[in-house]
């Protein structure tokens, strides 16, 4: 899997977020975990695995073609060790290619569903079926409560009301109408307040792409190293 590679599955996986904003995404966390490592920092990802910094002694080394002895500074090397789940669900994998049918069959076990292993190499967490179906049935009778309190709300308040504005003037309708008004009203000034905020992610995420891709400067290597956990 290649970084682009990365940016397609997570565009596909997540269908709200657009292809330069997973690549936005993607090389946010790309460039923390860098800045991370360059000062020395250790970066923990629970179930995946961590990364750290391992220290290399100056030495002396030989030049292989002139035999001659050569000083070798000291140098600093990240490092990755990954976690339990990585090193399950590979050794899994491993272990059904090998037989040429799934371990958890031959003992008699389902498979467990918090992750799978596809022949393309990439890993996805598949939720249960079941669950999914629940969630799917409880989210649509809260949407068919909400409509029915509503639609009661409407028939039990269909009287007049008055509203009073500045200058004398009042605007005389049902109840149920000036709540609906009053109700899109706060939308409309609501989705008002978020178009900033929208236009100016957008205009980072158009420019990230365009931005030359450095290094991070090094710093001083901090005594005590903290550890970065996601």
């Amino acid at each position: 899997m290649t970084r682009s590679d990365l940016v397609e599955e997570l565009a596909a996986r997540f269908s709200q977020l657009t292809h330069r904003d997973a690549e936005f995404a993607v090389k946010a966390i790309l460039d923390a975990m860098s800045d991370a490592l360059v000062r020395g920092h250790r970066i923990e990802i629970r179930g995946f695995g961590s990364f750290s910094i391992n220290r290399r002694p100056p030495r002396i080394g030989r030049n292989p073609r002139s035999g001659e002895s050569v000083a070798i500074p000291e140098k600093r090397v990240p490092h990755f060790k990954p976690g339990k789940a990585l090193r399950e669900a590979v050794d899994r994998r491993t272990a059904e290619l090998n037989s040429g049918k799934p371990e958890s069959n031959r003992r008699g076990q389902a498979a467990p569903p918090s992750l799978t292993v596809r022949a393309t190499g990439r890993i996805d967490p598949s939720p249960g079926g079941p669950m999914k179906k629940l969630l799917w049935l409880l989210k649509w009778m809260l949407k068919a409560a909400i409509f029915f309190t509503l639609f009661a709300f409407a028939l039990n308040n269909q009287q007049d009301a008055s509203v009073h504005f500045f200058f004398g003037t009042q605007w005389r309708a049902p109840l149920v109408l000036v709540v609906l008004a009053a109700f899109t009203a706060g939308v409309a000034i609501g989705v008002l307040g978020m178009v900033p905020r929208w236009w100016k992610h957008r205009k980072a995420a158009q420019r990230a792409p365009m931005q030359a891709t450095g290094q991070p400067s090094a710093q001083t290597t901090p005594a005590h190293p903290a550890e970065h956990g996601l």
